[in-house]
């Protein structure tokens, strides 16, 4: 029997529908997996229709035994970002036109392309268009924007805004003092607001732009920008402090992937990240494969119809360290603390059990607030810039090894200096990251003192690592 198309569901009540999930009662939790139980039968019923990779015997109807309860996907094989690549065709549904195509920059393994059809692109503006109208507007005037584009990941999808958006960039030297201008300028325009009150873009840029402006004597704070959004990379206390400070700005951090049409935001509340209804979320532990409720596990998505259409991806892996959490503030929705890509952490199979060792947001914390390390100098064409490495990752690897039934965890860092002129200043560096390491919520500084892990700290010179900044070999 051939399976008939699911139903569309109307984006705008869709919308409405899961505002309603917004929030700690019992009837949103309720209303919040019916939904997604809902979504979930459509979403294998499409993928079965329009792929050839969806089989009735590899990807049966889940049969929920209470449809008010978190959705169980576990009869579902994962999906591999390796499974994409080699399945890219089977994977691809028929009949949608090609609307636009993305791909990963590959720091979780192999470059992926993402395929979306123009049909899912106008049905999830029309749902993001729902967010925004049930928004509101603070005012008549709506709010200028300043969209920091993002070249690296192809095809923008587009997406309605709370008010009017200007693109920028900070990728050059006449782009990012454009930016600066538009910031101090006013905008006379009809039932638009004056002047520029959010920004928004990937964290490193928005990091650069606010060095560039102070180092000009341009006080971000006193701009109209009030709202801040930044995705695309983990943002570090000391950089969500240091923009929210010199921008006298709400800052909202938002957890995205190339791969998901939904994601996550930071939550002001609690300050864990909160994943969107419109997905089902899963966090399995590295040993037993099985959803934790609790703990740390490795990130695993499945996107919902009909949002995605064109490449579904059931069970998607996205090759993130999670440590899901319970909130207080939204008890029923999938909150998380990100900790780094699952290769570039270190754990210790422990009798079944992952005895974590290092976590690399960690890591990353303590080296961004370590002047001396050197950062990946990602904005070599602004030549106006005095620091162009400003907000950039650390140059940095991660080297793991078994030797005498120790774990051997060897840190190597560039520093903007050579080491072996300042020996005293590197040595206090080394005791600075293994002190700050110990004290994280790891068994780390347990097992370096039995004896079973061994913590070694490199310094180099500028250029020895040849730019990498994140490697795990």
């Amino acid at each position: 029997m051939v399976e008939a198309a699911p139903d569309l569901p109307d984006p705008a009540l869709l919308c409405a529908l899961f505002g309603y999930c917004d929030g700690n009662s019992d009837q949103a939790r309720v209303l919040m997996h019916m939904l997604q139980h809902d979504l979930l039968r459509r979403t294998v019923q499409h993928a079965r229709l329009r792929t050839t990779f969806y089989t009735a015997e590899r990807y049966p109807e889940l049969t929920p035994a209470d449809p008010a309860a978190p959705p169980d996907l576990t009869c579902w094989p994962l999906l591999r970002r390796e499974d994409v690549v080699a399945h890219a065709a089977e994977l691809t549904a028929g009949g949608y036109e090609r609307g636009a195509n993305s791909h990963t920059e590959g720091t979780t393994g192999t470059p992926l392309r993402v395929v979306r059809s123009r049909e899912e692109m106008e049905y999830v503006f029309a749902y993001a268009q729902g967010l925004v109208d049930a928004a509101g507007s603070t005012g008549v005037a709506k709010p200028l924007v300043l969209a920091l584009g993002n070249p690296y990941h192809g095809e923008a999808v587009p997406m309605p805004s709370v008010g009017t958006s200007l693109s920028g960039s900070v990728l050059d030297d006449d782009s990012i003092a454009a930016c600066a201008r538009l910031l101090q300028i006013t905008n006379p325009l009809p039932e638009r607001a004056e002047r520029i009150s959010l920004l928004s873009g990937l964290l490193f840029h928005v990091h650069f732009l606010t060095s560039y402006l102070m180092e000009r004597r341009i006080d971000p704070s006193s701009t109209a920008v009030r709202t801040i959004v930044v995705t695309g990379s983990y943002a570090t206390p000391a950089m969500r402090r240091f923009i929210a400070d010199a921008w006298k700005a709400t800052l909202y951090d938002r957890f995205s992937l190339t791969e998901s049409a939904a994601g996550a935001t930071r939550c002001l509340q609690c300050g864990d990240f909160h994943f969107d209804a419109n997905v089902v979320a899963e966090a399995l532990d590295v040993v037993t494969g099985l959803p934790a409720a609790e703990g740390i596990g490795e990130l695993v998505l499945t996107d919902l119809y009909p949002f995605a259409r064109m490449q579904p991806m059931l069970r998607y892996v996205t090759g993130d360290l999670v440590r899901r959490v319970r909130s207080a503030c939204k008890p029923h929705a999938f909150t998380f603390a990100f900790l780094g890509k699952t290769r570039n952490c270190i754990w210790q199979n422990a009798g079944g059990t992952a005895r974590w060792l290092l976590l690399y947001n960690d890591y990353f914390d303590v080296l961004t607030e370590l002047p001396d390390v050197a950062l990946t100098e990602v904005f070599s064409a602004v030549t106006t810039a005095f620091d162009r490495s400003a907000g950039s990752r650390p140059i940095q690897t991660i080297e793991v090894a078994e030797r005498d039934n120790r774990t051997v965890i060897t840190c190597t860092i560039e520093l903007r200096y050579a080491p072996h002129c300042f020996p005293d200043r590197t040595d206090e560096l080394r005791r600075t990251i293994v002190r700050r390491l110990r004290e994280s919520p790891t068994a780390l500084a347990e097992q370096l003192d039995r004896g079973a892990a061994e913590l070694q700290v490199r310094f180099v010179s500028p250029g020895m690592l040849h730019g990498a900044s994140t490697l795990y070999v």
